[in-house]
């Protein structure tokens, strides 16, 4: 014992607070490493010269190194995590250096001698009733930063109102670690532990999460495993906005989940190549209904030994799915491992949203990328591809049957269809953009514009219900083309904004019959008061006209004296 406490009296302080936390952990238990960096780091113990939390892990992790000579590592789990034990002589010495600062409750008795100056305890023992804890308890650790329950091996009861007491006791929580205990709920005063970094509710029997979990701004690690029950989560659980790891953490063992508005990939997994692993974990979510948002939070690099496939093909309820690459604007991207995420992610036939952001790939998957569109996705409704900007060729967007809203915005690498969709078809005129009622063009080329609004010579599309169309920031535009035009009958909102090039509206006007509302902002060169007064005689159902920052507009133009109830708006 004297060589052992010669060794910890030669560990640096942060690593001697490392070591003693160590105490909240019985004799015999398995310790799971990354649980405990976790908690370390939680707490604040992780001495970093910079806030970059990749430093930070890896500087948590090479404390665990410096102390493994503490450790045992345990025979290998089927998880492949890696669990260690310390022996009872080590275990002694961290007790004895706790201090009372740190204290592990083994019997109900030792309730009643928690020293007043801990600040850290962990309990393994029945719960079962609000007398689990005196009031005396609650009075005397009001300042308790952790509070970590540790049996794994039976399932402990835990009653309401005891949960309830100890969250609004305990408001100073920073780590908070509940598992196997008979919870069905946990109540919306989770919401106060403002001061919250780790959580970890595995194992519980709660059906949904409370609101209130997305007030926890400082929270770093939540843990849902075996939470088998869960079906529900919060609706804003993007407002976590300090998690550093993927949300949810074990998400693919909760099987009977229903909800899921957010599936975070964190920056660690991306770029570790694990993300397609990460990816996989979707699969046996079937049950998942209404929107899902997949976020890669990194540079997604190697793809790993499990290649993605099928993850959300299943998902027959699942209405609106959102792909956000949130790196994908950095040139040094690995525009194949973006591919292949993305051909993992096709969609079940009954999807009618899909929105895909920051997508760095040359081309978009295959299942975007065939003949048959309309049948692979016929209820596809909504349609939003923004900031794809290496993509080259475009899907045959125009076979979609169901498709109200399209959103291609900021393609700045596209050239145009891909010539085996430009071919003579034998499919009737009604079929193209047969439903389409809003279209925004932002960001494209003059040509890749008149492409989507007209993407066959043989076959000319209609766009007659269309209602709503958007023209920003068009590269090369000049001229509004009177062909592009003259089949949107009911069309009744037009904006056309910074189109430095735009000098004049042509005749495109004259078609516009069902025309209400006209914007047009931030066109330097378009001088209106030279355009003919034909083209606006025709705009009887014109109410609103908004007209910002046109250089060249020095006084209003005659035609407008045609206008007898009408709304100017002039910047």
């Amino acid at each position: 014992m004297a060589i052992l406490r010669l060794s910890y009296n030669y560990l640096p302080r942060h690593l001697k607070i490392c070591f003693a936390y160590c105490s909240l952990y019985p004799k015999d238990f398995e310790i799971q490493r990354f649980d405990l960096v976790d908690m370390w780091n939680a707490q604040g113990f992780i001495q970093s010269t910079t806030s970059n939390r990749d430093n930070v892990e890896d500087v948590a992790n090479s404390y665990f190194v410096d102390l493994l000579s503490f450790f045992q590592e345990t025979e290998e789990h089927e998880s492949f995590m890696q669990f260690y034990k310390m022996h009872d002589l080590i275990h002694d010495l961290s007790k004895e250096f706790a201090d009372g600062e740190f204290f592990s409750i083994i019997k109900p008795e030792d309730i009643k001698i928690v020293p007043d100056q801990s600040l850290h305890a962990s309990f393994l023992l029945w719960i079962n009733g609000s007398s689990a804890f005196p009031n005396s308890f609650y009075r005397k650790h009001m300042k308790l930063s952790t509070f970590s329950y540790l049996n794994s091996y039976s399932m402990s009861v835990m009653s309401n109102s005891t949960l309830e007491r100890m969250i609004s006791s305990f408001s100073r929580l920073r780590v908070l670690h509940l598992g196997h205990l008979g919870i069905e709920f946990l109540p919306q005063s989770l919401g106060v532990l403002k001061h919250l970094r780790y959580l970890s509710i595995s194992s519980l029997s709660i059906v949904t999460l409370p609101n209130t979990i997305t007030k926890l701004h400082n929270l770093q690690i939540l843990k849902l495993a075996d939470c088998r029950r869960l079906q529900n989560l919060p609706r804003d659980n993007w407002r976590l906005v300090s998690l550093r790891q993927d949300m949810p953490a074990e998400i693919g063992q909760v099987t009977s989940l229903r909800t899921l508005p957010s599936f975070i990939i964190g920056k660690e997994s991306c770029i570790s190549g694990q993300a397609s692993d990460k990816l996989n974990e979707l699969k046996g979510l079937v049950d998942l209904r209404n929107s899902l948002s997949i976020k890669f939070m990194g540079r997604v690099g190697a793809i790993g030994e499990r290649t993605p496939k099928g993850v959300v093909k299943r998902m027959k309820h699942l209405r609106q799915l959102n792909v956000d690459f949130e790196y994908g604007y950095h040139r040094d991207v690995d525009t194949g491992a973006h591919l292949m995420m993305l051909e993992a992610l096709q969609p079940h036939q009954n999807i009618e949203g899909l929105r895909i952001k920051d997508y760095n790939g040359l081309r978009f998957p295959s299942w975007l990328m065939v003949e048959n569109l309309g049948l692979l996705l016929p209820k596809l409704v909504d349609l939003h591809i923004e900031d794809c900007h290496k993509c080259q060729k475009l899907p045959p967007l125009w076979k979609l049957p169901s498709l109200q809203s399209l959103e291609p915005r900021n393609l700045g690498g596209l050239e145009g269809y891909d010539d085996k969709f430009m071919q003579p078809s034998k499919t009737p005129e009604r079929y193209y953009f047969s439903s389409l009622k809003q279209l925004e063009l932002k960001g494209i080329s003059e040509k890749i514009s008149k492409q989507i609004l007209c993407p066959s010579l043989h076959h000319p599309s209609p766009l007659c219900n269309l209602k709503e169309l958007t023209v920003d920031s068009v590269e090369g535009l000049a001229t509004m083309s009177e062909d592009v035009f003259k089949n949107l009958m009911s069309l009744q909102s037009l904006s056309i904004k910074n189109c430095e090039n735009l000098i004049s509206l042509s005749t495109c006007l004259t078609h516009l019959t069902s025309l209400e509302t006209l914007t047009i902002a931030y066109c330097p060169e378009l001088d209106l008061s030279n355009e003919e007064e034909m083209q606006f005689q025709v705009l009887g159902n014109l109410s609103t006209l908004n007209l910002w920052e046109l250089d060249k507009l020095m006084s209003l133009p005659l035609w407008l004296r045609h206008f007898c109830y009408f709304e100017i708006i002039i910047h």
